[in-house]
């Protein structure tokens, strides 16, 4: 909130959003003490407008940079974990990541081709294959 210049703490931002949602200061307290809101007040919707000028501007600035060599990272966020907010709850740092199923490591995806072209790893040999791990770490 002090970021984008709001005068107003959080709590009042919220409650003037919602309350002008849910009928003022009574529909407030309601949703407040059933937890829900009641479908059956009138919702007041707003339309909004969408400018496509700053998603273009995004898009050009995301695809205009300089390539720098031959291959990208792509880096991102832990599924369950997100940006370290969920650091702290166990149950989420054992949760799988969806594509890989990696729990705990972190770890770098390439296909056999490429580890043959940095690391001369064949991962199709399964003797090479156990090395991998090494190999990387001495190179880090």
């Amino acid at each position: 909130m002090k970021w984008s210049g709001a005068t107003s703490d959080y709590l009042a931002y919220l409650k003037s959003y919602w309350s002008a949602k849910v009928g003022g200061e009574t529909g407030w307290d309601k949703a407040l003490q059933s937890g829900v809101i009641n479908p059956s007040l009138a919702l007041v919707a707003v339309k909004g407008t969408f400018n496509s000028s700053a998603v273009a501007a995004a898009v050009t600035a995301a695809t205009s940079g300089k390539k720098g060599g031959a291959f990208e990272l792509v880096l991102y966020e832990k599924i369950g974990i997100g940006a370290g907010q969920g650091a702290s709850n166990p149950w989420l740092q054992e949760l799988p990541d969806p594509v890989t199923r990696a729990t705990w490591d972190n770890y770098v995806v390439v296909s056999p081709k490429m580890a043959k072209s940095l690391v001369n790893i064949d991962l199709n040999n399964n003797g090479q294959a156990d090395a991998y791990e090494v190999i990387l770490q001495s190179l880090a």
